[in-house]
């Protein structure tokens, strides 16, 4: 668990390439089964959502799908509605970049869903945004407005 924390450490101060080893090496220690015996019943996902992440921002959206599906697959075993959400999410993203916007919004209405489950206000904002993010890609502009939760603007305005 504390390879994990320092990855996190690294990954907010922007030092991916550092956090990333630190990443794997968590999971390498739990393959490996030498987790902590008071390690979060959840932790495989949390380390396996955070090596798909750190590989998103580094560009190897590929690398990092399989991750996020392995993450996504330990969330659902622990119940883990965070883990989940921001899976979905960073999935989409993926599917966002590999062009498949139908994909992408099937990930993020996971996410939403999973994140009505949330205990953490910020991660249903997150997938919010991301939502109406991808739904104005898709050229959903009403789409992505009601997504918010906000007054449709004049459609002369958004171009529908």
């Amino acid at each position: 668990a504390s390879l994990n924390a320092i990855g996190e450490v690294l990954a907010a101060a922007g030092e991916d390439r550092n956090a990333l080893d630190y990443f794997l090496r968590a999971s390498e220690s739990l393959k490996d089964g030498r987790a902590a015996p008071d390690a979060p019943p959840d932790l495989a996902a949390r380390i396996l959502l955070s090596i798909g992440r750190t590989l998103l921002r580094r560009g190897e959206a590929e690398n990092a799908a399989g991750y996020l599906e392995l993450a996504l697959e330990e969330a659902d075993r622990t119940d883990n509605p965070v883990i989940e959400s921001l899976s979905s999410v960073s999935l989409a993203t993926v599917a966002k970049l590999r062009g498949d916007l139908p994909a992408a919004l099937r990930c993020l209405d996971r996410a939403l869903a999973a994140s009505g489950r949330c205990a953490q206000p910020q991660v249903h904002v997150e997938v919010l945004l991301a939502r109406a993010e991808h739904r104005a890609d898709a050229g959903e502009y009403g789409e992505a407005v009601a997504t918010l939760g906000t007054e449709p603007l004049d459609p002369a305005f958004i171009g529908e």
